[in-house]
């Protein structure tokens, strides 16, 4: 996402990219540093202690709202991670809908991007598809 063309340098806000950099720096054995993720086994009880923490750049309290559990607390129900979008696509239904098919196929499988605005690109994108 952070390569993608319609989303702005540096706007990204991401609970995981955080909470990664958190592990490698404060939970250190805990990282695969083959494979740079998390230890098998060890990710839910390490965000659960994410958290809890307060201080610090990577606090995790600027993402609280971010992070969705399950009820038993054995997994997540949803995540969010926040970005801005290239104001360029605002003046442009074509762009607008470039826009957001493009960030729709690079996360398809993984997320699915959304924004209010997204409601009138649809719009916009059934439009076009009406009057070509």
């Amino acid at each position: 996402l952070r390569r993608n063309v319609w989303a702005v340098a540096n706007s990204t806000s991401s609970w995981m990219e955080d909470f990664q950099m958190w592990v490698q720096t404060e939970q250190g054995a805990h990282w695969d540093t083959t494979n740079a993720k998390v230890v098998p086994g060890e990710f839910y009880r390490l965000l659960r202690q994410y958290a809890s923490t307060a201080t610090g750049p990577r606090a995790a309290w600027q993402h609280i709202d971010n992070i969705r559990w399950k009820a038993d607390g054995s997994g997540l129900t949803a995540s969010r991670i926040g970005f801005f979008i290239v104001g360029a696509v605002n003046s442009d239904g074509e762009d607008a809908v470039d826009a957001m098919d493009n960030l729709r196929a690079e996360l398809d499988g993984v997320a699915f991007p959304w924004a209010f605005s997204f409601v009138f690109w649809e719009a916009y994108k059934l439009i076009i598809q009406e009057i070509t």
